[in-house]
């Protein structure tokens, strides 16, 4: 059944009267009011699809009659109930998708053993991760994100070994990741909040494209290998207590794209820590113990957009080749130990819209003339380059970049007074 833009209640649809129909696909329309009871007469359906609707109250019970249903996709309506045990008795579900509802409750201890995609995220269910989970052996997908389940994650989760992706971000879930985790080693995604160590174990897990740790209370250190298999392209483990060195494996990882590990305590040394990455797009490892020089090797990212080192230890001059990154839009060394000239070769940066380098020890004229380089940055928004040791006047120039909202030049040896042609910004 081809589904089309419809404003009508369910209940009144005949489609329901159809004891042979196996495929109803109803998604994405404007139906609204409750699913009827008589979708019990629909025995031979194997393939459920009412999403994205507006659907409410509950979920009949005799959904349950439906024993060949295999898929059932009710995600994306506003659909209040408890969780419907009805489907429990439907022993070849596949797929149950009721995400983005108002589902609440427990999830049931026996949930079932055949299903292979469980998305129950964005609900209101309760309590802990039932350790029956690990019974879902052919599972190859869980998403429980933005629940308020508590309790610790189950040691028996390390038995879905078919597991393929793993979100449980959002909820209120405490104590250790499960050592057992790492017996998934078909794992591609990995988002979790709350435990509080990193097990080392998590190093078997040489098929992660994405692990998001951030915003718990780990410690301990990230796993040495996580990108091992190079398959991984997002990292993000910002604001932990972590301690350690940025992994190794992440030097040669070519298929990163994003990491995000700001706010640790993570150390090492960032030239020898990090490659060319021909798809990287962000980074962010502000207000950590990082120390060494900025690689030239940053300018060979062509795709990158933003870099944040900030509140680091970094020493030395900013590489005249970062301006070969034509893409960034945002750069944040400051409160750094950075000295030298800021090279005239950043206003190749033409994207920039943020540039912040306050709070390091740069010295001299303040690179120009900017119509030629700086001035360049016609989006440029945010300059802030107080908290430096530049001196003589200020140049008239800076009047050229038109969309400037912020500019802080506090606290360096600049003399004279403001050009007049500050009035044009």
């Amino acid at each position: 059944m081809v589904s089309r833009s419809i404003t009508k209640v369910l209940a009144f649809l005949t489609v329901f009267y159809f004891p042979n129909l196996i495929w109803l696909q109803l998604r994405n329309n404007s139906l609204y009011g409750f699913i009827p009871s008589h979708i019990g007469n629909l025995s031979n359906l194997n393939f459920l699809d009412l999403s994205y609707n507006n659907f409410s109250v509950n979920i009949p019970l005799e959904i349950g009659l439906l024993k060949r249903l295999s898929t059932i996709s009710l995600g994306y309506n506003s659909i209040s109930c408890s969780f419907p045990r009805e489907i429990l008795n439907l022993t070849k579900l596949d797929y149950l998708d009721l995400v983005q509802n108002n589902i609440f409750g427990s999830i049931p201890s026996d949930i079932g053993s055949n299903i292979n995609y469980l998305y129950l995220w964005s609900n209101n269910l309760f309590g802990s991760i039932p350790n029956e989970i690990g019974m879902l052996k052919s599972l190859f997908d869980l998403h429980l994100s933005n629940n308020n389940l508590t309790g610790a994650i189950p040691d028996s989760i390390g038995n879905l070994t078919n597991l393929e992706n793993l979100v449980l971000h959002f909820n209120g879930l405490s104590g250790s990741i499960p050592t057992s985790m790492g017996n998934l080693n078909k794992l591609s995604i990995l988002k979790f909040i709350r435990p509080c160590n990193v097990p080392q174990t998590l190093n078997n897990l040489n098929r992660l494209r994405i692990l998001d740790l951030s915003d718990n209370h780990l410690s301990g250190s990230l796993p040495e290998n996580v990108c091992l298999g190079g398959l991984l392209t997002h990292i993000a483990a910002s604001n932990n207590n972590l301690t350690g060195l940025i992994p190794s494996s992440l030097r040669n990882c070519t298929s990163l794209y994003r990491v995000r590990l700001q706010g640790n305590h993570l150390t090492g040394n960032i030239s020898e820590a990090f490659g060319i990455y021909p798809n990287f797009n962000f980074i962010s490892l502000s207000n950590s113990s990082i120390f060494g020089e900025l690689s030239p090797n940053w300018g060979e990212c062509h795709n990158l957009t933003s870099l944040q080192i900030s509140n680091n230890n970094i020493s030395g001059t900013i590489p005249f080749k970062l301006g070969h990154a034509t893409q960034l839009q945002e750069l944040d060394l400051s409160s750094d130990h950075l000295n030298g000239e800021i090279p005239k070769e950043l206003g190749k940066l033409t994207m920039k819209s943020r540039l912040f380098l306050r709070g390091n020890q740069f010295s001299g004229k303040i690179p120009g003339p900017i119509p030629d380089d700086l001035g360049n940055c016609v989006k440029l928004l945010n300059l802030n380059l107080s908290k430096n040791n530049h001196e003589e006047s200020i140049p008239s120039s800076i009047s050229y970049i038109k969309a400037l909202e912020s500019l802080d030049l506090s606290q360096n040896s600049l003399i004279e007074g403001i050009p007049q042609q500050f009035g044009k910004l």
